[in-house]
């Protein structure tokens, strides 16, 4: 966990390369661990209460790029809700941001998240991808 600034603390997100599968759901956390098809796997615990505010995630398909289908991302909280992050990321080049400044995700004291990825039935499938970011909580 790192702190920004008063108010503020951020939560980070990896995981190892993984070579992802067409129309398959990806959950990932903070265990730089391949991306896991078991939701809960990699769960992230919400140590403070506050709001979810930004996602910043960098994907490297350091194998090939695929194609540029949609592949929606979002946060899990509790395996019961979706926020989107961004319904619509394209696998198409070396390095890819996904990135929402302008998330309200409520969030409490225990609660737990983890990042969902629904990949697509891609033309070509991108190769070897590992992701790293960070999660931005602002607090009452």
């Amino acid at each position: 966990m790192g702190y920004t600034a008063p108010g503020e603390y951020t939560l980070s997100i990896s995981a190892y390369h993984t070579n992802p599968l067409d129309s398959t759901t990806y959950y990932v956390g903070n265990v730089y661990e391949v991306w896991s098809t078991v939701q809960g796997h990699y769960q992230i615990y919400i140590p403070k209460s506050g709001l979810i505010t930004v996602a910043e995630i960098l994907l490297w398909n350091s194998g090939g790029a695929g194609t540029a289908e949609d592949t929606p991302f979002s946060i899990r909280k509790n395996n019961t809700t979706d926020y989107s992050i961004n319904p619509a990321v394209h696998f198409d080049a070396s390095v890819v941001r996904v990135t929402n400044v302008a998330l309200s995700i409520p969030v409490n004291a225990g609660d737990y998240i983890e990042v969902k990825i629904v990949t697509p039935a891609w033309v070509t499938n991108p190769i070897l991808t590992y992701l790293q970011g960070n999660i931005l909580i602002e607090t009452p």
